[in-house]
C-alpha cells in the first residue's frame, strides 16, 4: 500500500509573548489570566514536533492540536499583516529540499491536517493484509482528511505565499485523495478474494473500479508542477504499477468467470491481456523503479496466471476450438462504483472528549461583537414594533369595551347591590389612585414635556457628532486636494463610516420615538377632560353624588342578580381576560428578547470554522428573529377572539342600557358618567405606562449617544495628531527639496541668475502720489488699521 510521508516541523519559542501582547493591545485584557492557555498551546505543539509515528496516540496528539488551532484562529489574526508568528515545515514530497516558513496560521493548520491524513494512511497500510476491513476505514478517514484539506482551507491558503507544493498544489491533495479511495477499494477486494465466496465476475468489477480510481489520481497530478517533486515522481511510478496490477486482476478474474460459462476463447484472450498488463512498462518491465512489495505482488500474480494460461490455451486448441478475440475487441468490464465507501468525515471535528476545553474561550472576537450589536439592534426594532402593535390593539380593545357602556352599567348595578348611593367606592378608589399614585394630569403633562426635551437633547447630540465628523472630513478633503497623491492616509469618510451609520440608525429610532411621543400627547389631549373630572371625584369625593345620581333610582327594575346582568358580567370578564392575554404577549416578547443572545452561537461558528468569514449572518439572524413571529401569531389569534366578543359586548350593552333607561334619563346619565370615569382611569394607566417606556428609551439613547460622541471625538483627536505628523513630514520633505543648491542657476549666497530686473526710476509726480497715499503723522487715515500707544504715550 502507498503511504504519505508526514511533514516535519521545527520547535517554536513559546507563543505566550506574541499572543499575550496581542491580548493586551487588542482585547484590553491582562495576559496573566491566560497563562494556562499559553502553556497548554505550547505543550500541544511540542507533542507534534519530532518523528511522527503511525500510532493512534500520534493521531490523537495531532487531532487535539489541530482542533485547538481552530479556536486560536478565531481569536488571533496570525498572518503576515497582523500577528507575525512564523511556522516552519519540511514538505512531504520534497523531503530533501529546504523547509518553508510562513507567518500564517492557515499554513500551520493545513500542515497539521496533512499529517493527520498521513498517519491515517500509514495505519491503513499496516492493517491492509491482516485486517482489510479496519484498513478500509483508515483509508476512508485519510481520504476525508485530504478532502477536508482541499475544501475547508483552500480559501485561507490563498493568503499564504506559494511555494510549498504539498499544500498549494491542488493536484497534490487531489492525487492523495484518489489514492486513499483506491486503497480503500483495494481492501474491499482483498477481503472478497480471501473469503473465497465472492464470485469472480464481481471481483473483476471491483478491480476495474480500483483501476479507475488510480487513473483519477494520475490524471490529477500528471503534467503538473507537483509531478516533478521527488516523492510524487516515485508515487506516480507506483500508482501506474498498481493500476497494471489491478488491470491484470480484473482480466484474470473475468477469464475465470468466462471459463465457468464455457466462453473459453474469451477466457484465453483475457488471460493473455492480464499477462500483457503485468509485463508492461508500467509493471514488471520497470521493476527496478517500483517498490519491492508491489513488485512481489506483480510477480506472484504472474506466476499464478502463467500455468493457468498455458493450460487454457492448450485446452482451447485441442478441445473447445473457440476463436480467441483480440484484446481490443473484448467487452469492457463495468466497474462497481463504491458510493457506499466515499470519504469519512474528519473524526475529531466536534469530539469534546478528545479536544478538551477550548483555549482562550473567554476572548470574544471583535467581529462577533459587531455582529452581536447588529443583531441586538434588529431584535430591538422587531420587539419594539411588536410591542407598539400590541399596545395599539390593547388601546382599541379598551375603547371598544367602554363604547359598549357595560363597565358603567355594571358599576352602577354593583353599587346598588352594595347599598351605596352617589359615587361608588370603586370609582372613588380609582380616582384617588390616579391623583396620588399616578400623579394626576399635572404629572402626565410634566412627563410629556420631559420626553420632548429629551428628544431635543438627543437630536442636538447627534447634530454635534455629525458636525465634528463633517469638520474633520472637510479638512481631510482639503489637504488631500492640496497634496494629491502625497497624502496617503485613509480617507476620513471610510474611517467615520461605522459612527455615521450608527448615528443614521439612531436618527431613525429617534424619529419613530418622536412620532410615538406625539401620539401620546394626542391621546392625552383627547382624554384630558375626562381625567380632570376623575381628579374632581378624587378631590371632592361624596360632594359629586348629585352629579352621578342615586344608585337605587338608576337601577330601577334591573336587579343585580338578573340573568342578563350575570351574562354581561361574564362577558366583560372574558373580554378583559382576552385583553390581559394581549398584554402578556408584551412581557413574553420582552422576556424572549432578554434571553436572546447569539454571541455564544456566533463564537461557536467561529470556533468551528476557524474564522469569521464563514459566518453567514443573514440566515442566522433570520433564524433567530423568526421566533418573534410566534408572538405575532398569538396576537392574531387573540384579535380573532376579540372581534367576536366585541359584537356580543355591543349587543348586550345596548339591551341592558335600554332596560335601565326605561327608568328615566338619570339612569342613563349615571351609567355613562361611571363608564367615563373608568375609561379615564384606564387611559391614564396606559399613558403612564407609555411615558415610562419613553423615558427608558431616552435614557438608553443618552447612554449610547454619550459613548458615540466619545468615539467621534477620540477619532477626530487621533486624526488630528496623525495629520500634524504627516504635515510635518511632508513639510520637511518639501523643504529638503527646496534647499539652496537644488535649483538650477543658483550661484551661492543670495544671487540668482534669473533675478527680476531692477525697477525703473520713478517720476516726481509718481513719488508724490505714492507719498500722498502713505499715512501722515497726526492725520487720520480711514483705511489704516488702528494703532495703540504704549503707556506713557509712546507707540
Amino acid at each position: 500500500m502507498l503511504t504519505v510521508t508526514p511533514r516535519r516541523t521545527v520547535p517554536l519559542p513559546s507563543l505566550a509573548s506574541p499572543l499575550g501582547d496581542y491580548i493586551q493591545r487588542s482585547y484590553g485584557e491582562s495576559p496573566d489570566a491566560y497563562q494556562d492557555d499559553f502553556r497548554a498551546l505550547d505543550q500541544l505543539r511540542a507533542a507534534i514536533t519530532g518523528p511522527i509515528d503511525p500510532h493512534p496516540a500520534t493521531l490523537d496528539a495531532l487531532a487535539r492540536y489541530y482542533a485547538q488551532l481552530r479556536f486560536v484562529a478565531a481569536k488571533f489574526p496570525i498572518d503576515e499583516a497582523s500577528l507575525r508568528i512564523k511556522f516552519t515545515w519540511h514538505p512531504s514530497f520534497k523531503p530533501a529540499k529546504k523547509e518553508y516558513a510562513f507567518a500564517h496560521l492557515a499554513y500551520e493548520r493545513a500542515s497539521v491536517l496533512f499529517n493527520v491524513g498521513a498517519v491515517c494512511a500509514s495505519l491503513g497500510a499496516a492493517e491492509a493484509t491482516a485486517a482489510p476491513e479496519r484498513a478500509c476505514e483508515w483509508f476512508r478517514k485519510a481520504a476525508g482528511v485530504f478532502d477536508g484539506l482541499k475544501a475547508a482551507l483552500a480559501n485561507e491558503l490563498r493568503g499564504v505565499p506559494a511555494g510549498d507544493l504539498d499544500l498549494h498544489a491542488a493536484t497534490t491533495i487531489e492525487c492523495a485523495l484518489q489514492v486513499m479511495l483506491a486503497q480503500a477499494a483495494e481492501c474491499v477486494w482483498i477481503k472478497g478474494a480471501k473469503a473465497g465466496s465472492v464470485k469472480d465476475g464481481l471481483l473483476a468489477r471491483i478491480a476495474m473500479e480500483i483501476v479507475g480510481l488510480y487513473g483519477a489520481a494520475l490524471k490529477a497530478v500528471e503534467g503538473s508542477q507537483a509531478a516533478l517533486m521527488e516523492g510524487m515522481t516515485r508515487w506516480i511510478v507506483d500508482i501506474k504499477a498498481k493500476q497494471a496490477l489491478y488491470t491484470a486482476h480484473a482480466q484474470f478474474r473475468k477469464s475465470l468467470d468466462c471459463a465457468s460459462r464455457m466462453l473459453h476463447g474469451e477466457s484465453v484472450a483475457r488471460l493473455l491481456a492480464a499477462q500483457a498488463a503485468l509485463q508492461s512498462k508500467s509493471a514488471l518491465a520497470n521493476a527496478n523503479k517500483i517498490q519491492s512489495p508491489i513488485v512481489d505482488l506483480l510477480r506472484a500474480l504472474d506466476s499464478q496466471i502463467d500455468p493457468i494460461a498455458k493450460s487454457a490455451i492448450k485446452d482451447n486448441d485441442l478441445v473447445y476450438v473457440q476463436p480467441v478475440p483480440k484484446e481490443a475487441d473484448l467487452p469492457a468490464i463495468a466497474p462497481i462504483p463504491f458510493a457506499q465507501l466515499g470519504v469519512a468525515p474528519i473524526p475529531f471535528a466536534v469530539d469534546p472528549t478528545l479536544v478538551g476545553r477550548p483555549l482562550f474561550a473567554a476572548l470574544v472576537p471583535f467581529e462577533v461583537h459587531q455582529m452581536t450589536s447588529e443583531y441586538s439592534s434588529r431584535k430591538e426594532s422587531v420587539v419594539s414594533a411588536l410591542t407598539r402593535d400590541i399596545h395599539a390593539w390593547h388601546a382599541r380593545g379598551l375603547a371598544a369595551l367602554h363604547a359598549s357602556g357595560l363597565p358603567g352599567v355594571l358599576e352602577s348595578l354593583a353599587s346598588t347591590a352594595r347599598g351605596e348611593s352617589g359615587v361608588p367606592q370603586a370609582s372613588l378608589d380609582r380616582a384617588r389612585h390616579f391623583a396620588t399614585v399616578l400623579g394626576g394630569t399635572r404629572h402626565i403633562e410634566t412627563q410629556i414635556a420631559a420626553l420632548q426635551a429629551a428628544a431635543e437633547r438627543g437630536a442636538a447630540v447627534m447634530h454635534e457628532i455629525e458636525s465634528v465628523l463633517d469638520q474633520e472630513a472637510r479638512e481631510d478633503t482639503e489637504i488631500k486636494e492640496q497634496f494629491q497623491e502625497k497624502w496617503v492616509r485613509e480617507a476620513s469618510m471610510v474611517l467615520q463610516r461605522p459612527i455615521r451609520d450608527r448615528v443614521s440608525e439612531l436618527k431613525d429610532k429617534l424619529a419613530a420615538a418622536v412620532g410615538s411621543d406625539a401620539f401620546i400627547r394626542e391621546k392625552y389631549e383627547e382624554g384630558k377632560d375626562k381625567m380632570v373630572r376623575l381628579e374632581m371625584v378624587a378631590a371632592n369625593g361624596g360632594g359629586l353624588n348629585g352629579m352621578v345620581g342615586d344608585a337605587a333610582a338608576a337601577a330601577g327594575s334591573v336587579s343585580p342578580n338578573d340573568p342578563a346582568v350575570k351574562e354581561a358580567r361574564d362577558l366583560v370578564a372574558q373580554y378583559e381576560a382576552t385583553l390581559k392575554q394581549a398584554a402578556a404577549l408584551v412581557t413574553e416578547a420582552q422576556d424572549m428578547a432578554r434571553a436572546d443572545d447569539i454571541a455564544a452561537e456566533l463564537t461557536a461558528v467561529v470556533a468551528q470554522s476557524g474564522n469569521t468569514l464563514m459566518i453567514e449572518k443573514q440566515p442566522l439572524f433570520d433564524k433567530h428573529l423568526a421566533k418573534y413571529e410566534t408572538v405575532r401569531g398569538k396576537l392574531a389569534q387573540v384579535e380573532k377572539a376579540q372581534e367576536a366578543q366585541v359584537d356580543q359586548l355591543q349587543l348586550v350593552g345596548t339591551q341592558l342600557g335600554a332596560r335601565m333607561s326605561a327608568n328615566g334619563a338619570g339612569a342613563k346619565q349615571r351609567a355613562a358618567l361611571l363608564n367615563e370615569l373608568q375609561s379615564a382611569f384606564d387611559l391614564a394607566q396606559e399613558l403612564v405606562s407609555n411615558l415610562k417606556e419613553g423615558h427608558k428609551f431616552y435614557s438608553d439613547l443618552t447612554r449610547v449617544l454619550t459613548e458615540l460622541h466619545r468615539r467621534a471625538t477620540d477619532l477626530v483627536l487621533a486624526r488630528s495628531i496623525e495629520k500634524r505628523e504627516l504635515l510635518s513630514e511632508l513639510t520637511r520633505s518639501i523643504a529638503a527639496a527646496a534647499a539652496p543648491g537644488s535649483y538650477p542657476g543658483h550661484a551661492g549666497g543670495s544671487s540668482y541668475t534669473n533675478a527680476p530686473p531692477p525697477l525703473p526710476p520713478r517720476s516726481p509726480a509718481a513719488q508724490a502720489a505714492s507719498f500722498a497715499q502713505q499715512p501722515q503723522p497726526g492725520v487720520w487715515n480711514q483705511g489704516a488699521p488702528p494703532k495703540f500707544s504704549r503707556p506713557g504715550g509712546r507707540s
